[in-house]
């Protein structure tokens, strides 16, 4: 009798925790600066928040253009 009451009450606080809400809540692209070169010196990234800063780092590490390298022969 005391078995499925413990395992009643192990699957229910697992299941109480699962439904917690997020407490963290991702930035909207509205809060983010535009991705240029001005904004996306070091200087600048530093003065971001820290919820955003992350977010902006890699918006700006990724705005360059795609150039294919040549192909090579082997």
């Amino acid at each position: 009798m005391r078995r499925p009451a413990l395992a009643l009450a192990i699957a229910a606080a697992a299941f109480l925790g699962a439904c917690s809400p997020r407490t963290e809540t991702p930035p909207s692209d509205d809060a983010l600066p535009e991705v240029n070169e001005a904004n996306c010196r070091p200087e600048a990234i530093k003065a971001l928040p820290k919820r955003i800063r992350e977010d902006f780092a890699s918006r700006c590490f990724r705005s360059g253009t795609f150039s294919p390298s040549p192909p090579r022969h082997w």
